[in-house]
């Protein structure tokens, strides 16, 4: 079982989680592992199985750039395995939204932000992404505060830029 748990900073803005329980060893995410889970293990906001090729969840940020208003406050993780780049949205702790943004990034291994909020996906393959807002893409769909656009991906190798366009939108 693969988890992301959510951890609110303090009032003034620092402190996330700490001291929080998250119930290791006795809690895998949110199923029993090794002994009793403590009372005050703090339960992860999603958990997710290893079926259809995942195996690691690969944390991410939370998106604070400008290029991408929509995805403006979602935290972006992905899986190591299927590469797959995801968009969680909570609200109060609680999850709200939790969808598959289109993209995939081969070995994804982390995740990477620039002085303006920007985000960047690594893989162990040697590839950089820098994660863009796609073009042409309809005005439309899912009013869950990650909206309309849907992201893509620019691929930085040692040969200079290649664009990797994906279809799927938020």
């Amino acid at each position: 079982v693969e988890e992301v748990d959510f951890l609110p900073a303090s009032a003034d803005g620092t402190s996330a989680g700490r001291g929080a329980n998250l119930g290791w060893p006795a809690l895998e995410g949110d199923q029993p592992f090794a002994g009793e889970p403590p009372d005050d293990a703090v339960a992860p906001i999603l958990t997710y199985g290893h079926s259809g090729g995942r195996c690691s969840v690969t944390g991410g940020y939370v998106y604070r750039g400008r290029a991408i208003p929509a995805l403006v406050g979602a935290y972006l993780y992905g899986d190591f395995c299927d590469g797959q780049v995801r968009a969680l949205v909570q609200r109060g702790g609680e999850l709200v939204d939790d969808r598959d943004l289109g993209i995939v990034v081969p070995d994804l291994s982390s995740f990477g932000q620039d002085p303006g909020g920007e985000l960047y996906a690594l893989s162990l393959s040697g590839a950089v992404y820098r994660i863009v807002p796609a073009d042409g893409v309809e005005q439309q769909r899912r009013a869950v505060d990650i909206g309309s656009e849907r992201p893509d991906l620019i691929q930085r190798t040692r040969e200079g830029h290649q664009s990797v366009s994906r279809d799927a939108a938020i």
